[in-house]
Parts: structure tokens; sequence; C-alpha cells
């Protein structure tokens, strides 16, 4: 397009292509809105599909419904200049075969709540983001979420540390357990963020690897907070 667009996600399809999840400002109905493309297996576009408002929306992962179809993991964005004063909430978007929309709805909650990953359980699908009731960015906490296959809530967590900024970027289920990782900061240090929780997001173990000096932290907070 003419402006931008940017690709969050690519997941492989059960008919052999893939699903590319992201952000255009160049289609839609303005502003930023989620892009979602879907390619054969050798890279030919099938069809593309914007999803959004006059607002800002951006568009994180996409996983397959078992009814055909997929669900959308997104963010809706309210006005400001920087992503946590957009008071961002976690939008879920279900979509035919043919990227047609089936419903939308929005997670409103008061404060920060967004989520940047997910992944399938069962029959169900975990979001991995973060939440802050203030907006500031050293006080983020980890969120993880699992929702319905109608985008409802099953049960949420959120796993608080003290004057941190915090956030989940990626989770697997291996089977017994969900294994989340993020980004931990906080009195100038940083490190990665590595949890185990179980199947209703109890902890089973918590970590902070590669611990390190502040000046890589610093880069990746301004990628999140600063970003335009």
């Amino acid at each position: 397009g003419e402006a931008e667009e940017m690709a969050s996600d690519i997941q492989l399809t059960t008919d052999g292509g893939m699903l590319l999840t992201g952000t255009t400002r160049s289609f839609g109905a303005g502003g930023s809105d989620i892009y979602l493309v879907k390619v054969d297996n050798v890279g030919q576009i099938e069809w593309a599909q914007t999803f959004g408002s006059e607002l800002d929306e951006e568009g994180y992962a996409a996983r397959e419904l078992a009814q055909g179809g997929c669900l959308v993991l997104g963010a809706a964005l309210h006005a400001g200049s920087a992503y946590l004063s957009m008071d961002p909430d976690i939008s879920l978007t279900a979509v035919d075969r043919d990227g047609k929309l089936v419903w939308t709805k929005t997670l409103e909650k008061e404060g920060v709540q967004s989520g940047f990953r997910m992944t399938k359980i069962g029959e169900d699908y975990l979001i991995a983001g973060m939440q802050s009731d203030s907006g500031e960015a050293a006080d983020t906490d980890p969120l993880l979420l699992r929702v319905d296959t109608a985008g409802n809530i099953l049960w949420e967590r959120s796993y608080p540390g003290e004057d941190t900024f915090d956030y989940l970027s990626n989770l697997i289920w291996n089977g017994s357990e969900i294994i989340a990782t993020g980004l931990w900061s906080g009195s100038g240090q940083g490190g990665v963020l590595w949890m185990s929780v179980d199947e209703e997001g109890q902890v089973l173990s918590r970590n902070i690897l590669a611990q390190q000096a502040g000046d890589l932290v610093g880069k990746l907070r301004a990628e999140l907070v600063q970003r335009p």
C-alpha cells in the first residue's frame, strides 16, 4: 500500500498455506487497522482483509478454528501519542474460511490491557500480554487469559511485580503446562522473564534469565512504549 504495513505473526494453515497477521495504514476504515492476509504454499495471496474503525487497531496473531476460519487477536487503541497512553484493549475477531467477518468483540477494561501472542490449549485459546491499572511504564504486569472459541474469558491472571516494566510476548502449551516468556526490567536492570504455569494459570515457577544492564532493555521499552 501507499502507507505502511507490518506483519506481527505468521501461522501455517491446515491446507498448506499461511496466515499473516499485522497492521495496515494503507487500507481499511482509517488510522491503522488489523490486516489479515492468506497466502498459498508458494506465497501467492488468496485473500486479504482489514478489520477496524476510524480509530486505531493493530493485529498481533491468528489461529485456525476447528470449524474453519480463524480467531484473530488484536488491540483497540484510543487517543494518545504512545502505546500505553493510547489505553489499549484486547480485541478478538472471528472470520470464516474466506476471511469474512463472523463476529468481533473488545475485552474492554479500565487501564491498559493488551495481548501480543495467542496459542491453542485444547478447544480454547491462551493469550499472553500485559496490563496496567495506572498506565505507567513502571507499573505493567504480565498477563495471561484463556478464552473459548466465542471469545468468552474462562480465566484471567496477572502476575504483579513491584515498580517494574514486565510483559509476556510469547507462550506455548506443551500438554501439561504453559510456558510464557517476555521482558522484565526495573532499577536499571533487565532480562528475560520466564514463567511456567498450570492450565488454570497458577504459577509453577518464575525466573529472570540473562539479566543485563538497562541499555538493551531501554531499547525494548522504547519500541513498545514510545513508538509512533
